[in-house]
């Protein structure tokens, strides 16, 4: 049902609409958000990158138990790359932990619980920022 339609009004505006919007925000009293800050995106971009990358490392340590020879020589160089590439992002993801006063204070409290490590912190920072 519309709101406009649950409080008698038979017409569907834009200006209806936005005055039942106003007057549930009257009424109920949202606590307002804050709006991400400039650098969420970006860490979350980093950090979505780092997951797949976990996959293939997992991936080719699993291909590696199963081979010899010239096919494990070029597993461990892919897995070196992989390996290096994650270094980087989380070096990148910690720099930006160290410029955010919010983030830092998120993350330090995350990890204050008995269990949970860096990565397993920043994931949840980042993806449930609430």
């Amino acid at each position: 049902m519309s709101s406009t339609r649950a409080t008698g009004q038979l017409a569907k505006t834009a200006a209806l609409d936005a005055r039942a919007l106003a007057h549930c925000a009257d009424v109920i009293r949202p606590t307002p958000r804050p709006l991400p800050d400039t650098q969420t995106p970006e860490r979350r971009a980093l950090l979505g990158r780092r997951q797949p990358l976990v996959g293939m490392r997992t991936a080719e340590q699993n291909r590696l138990a199963g081979t010899s020879g010239r096919l494990q020589t070029d597993i461990a160089a892919h897995m070196a790359w992989l390996n290096e590439r994650l270094a980087t992002l989380d070096n990148d993801l910690a720099t930006l932990r160290r410029a955010s006063p919010l983030w830092r204070e998120n993350d330090d409290l995350l990890q204050s619980a008995p269990g949970m490590g860096p990565v397993c912190a920043r994931t949840l920072v980042l993806e449930l920022p609430e």
